[in-house]
């Protein structure tokens, strides 16, 4: 039996649920949960993960099969935050949005002392972007709701696919421009399917509920996303040739974090998911 396991997320289920199974592209998709195996803020989180696994008949299958798989995983990474509010794998923004990691050959023990320092403060722990500690509260477990994210993105269109990407990407980008760009771009294309003819009339075609939960309106956002050195346009328009400022600490959060809630509300109606805000 071929197999995939993700990584761990400390989940804290908030009504009454059980984990459940699925089958898509004809693997078994099955949640595996451990209750009560973690406490934070005296809360209990139980131990969740995500197993793939298909039965393999010959050595011949083993690597189209593998394959396969990671094509799937690749495909449930992408629509994770849409489907639970969060991405699989990344801590959010409220860690770190800039690239700390010295250049290459330099050590430094700045990790092993902030270690201690959240586990003595039971906060969570952030070894690294790809072995960080995750902890997720979901109303539900998130397999059902994953599944048919994944399902509406096998059918969607070019356009919302490239939207998803720019997401995905930008949660996960490893480098200190990275995730205001491709938020910045994301934001071209939800900036052309918002019906309207100015910001204005695409501000107020969005759900009543998004609009109440972002923190400054499309003038400002896409001013942002146009006018930063580390978004779409590096440098103004005219002669002679200047810089846009880089974006200021005050600024940063607040555009990824009202970013982040735009894209998702237009691709979860473009995909028939119910939108979770996160405040």
């Amino acid at each position: 039996m071929l197999s995939f396991e993700s990584p761990e997320l400390r989940l804290r289920v908030m009504e009454p649920d059980s984990p459940g199974q699925a089958t898509v592209r004809r693997w078994s998709l099955s949640e595996q949960f451990t209750a009560g195996a973690y406490t934070r803020r005296d809360l209990a989180y139980g131990s969740y993960r995500l197993i793939l696994h298909r039965a393999v008949n010959s050595t011949d299958d083993v690597w189209e099969l593998h394959y396969e798989g990671v094509q799937l995983i690749d495909d449930l990474e992408l629509v994770w935050a849409f489907a639970t509010g969060l991405p699989l794998r990344s801590t959010g923004f409220g860690v770190s949005v800039r690239n700390i990691t010295p250049p290459t050959g330099w050590r430094t023990n700045a990790r092993e002392i902030d270690m201690d320092l959240q586990a003595a403060t039971q906060e969570f722990v952030v070894e690294d972007r790809s072995h960080s500690v995750h902890w997720r509260t979901g109303v539900r477990f998130p397999l059902a709701t994953v599944t048919k994210a994944v399902l509406a993105y096998e059918t969607t269109d070019p356009v919302t696919r490239a939207l998803i990407r720019f997401h995905y990407e930008g949660c996960m980008s490893a480098t200190s421009d990275g995730p205001y760009f491709l938020f910045a771009k994301a934001l071209d294309i939800v900036r052309k399917l918002l019906p309207g003819q100015n910001d204005n009339e695409k501000e107020k075609a969005l759900d009543a509920e998004v609009r109440r939960t972002l923190h400054h309106d499309f003038h400002w956002l896409f001013g942002i996303a146009n006018e930063r050195l580390e978004t779409r346009h590096p440098i103004e328009r005219g002669a002679p040739a200047t810089l846009h400022p880089p974006i200021a600490s005050e600024e940063a959060f607040a555009f990824l974090r009202d970013a982040d809630t735009l894209i998702r509300a237009i691709v979860c109606d473009r995909l028939g998911l119910e939108m979770i805000l996160i405040n």
